[in-house]
């Protein structure tokens, strides 16, 4: 099999969400090719690179402020201030 017709699957290869028939043809494929080994590396480096990002923590208010612009659906009733 060509690399063009692998490239799509190893997006897929990398996250586990290939049949095993097709991870058989992918695991083929990269024993003999250095090129699509190193697209692989690379998926594995992004990822890695992205789960050791910082969550966003999101505005105080954020979720008040933007359910009533999408129709309050969802949204939860302001609470009266602690005494």
């Amino acid at each position: 099999m060509d690399c063009t017709a692998i490239w799509p699957l190893i997006s897929y290869y990398y996250d586990g969400e290939v049949t095993p028939e097709e991870s058989a043809l992918v695991e083929q494929h990269l024993a003999g090719c250095e090129d699509c080994r190193r697209v692989l590396a690379e998926y594995r480096m992004i990822g890695s690179e992205m789960r050791d990002l910082a969550l966003p923590v999101p505005p105080a208010g954020l979720h008040r402020d933007v359910a009533p612009a999408v129709g309050g659906q969802g949204a939860i009733p302001e609470r009266a201030p602690a005494r």
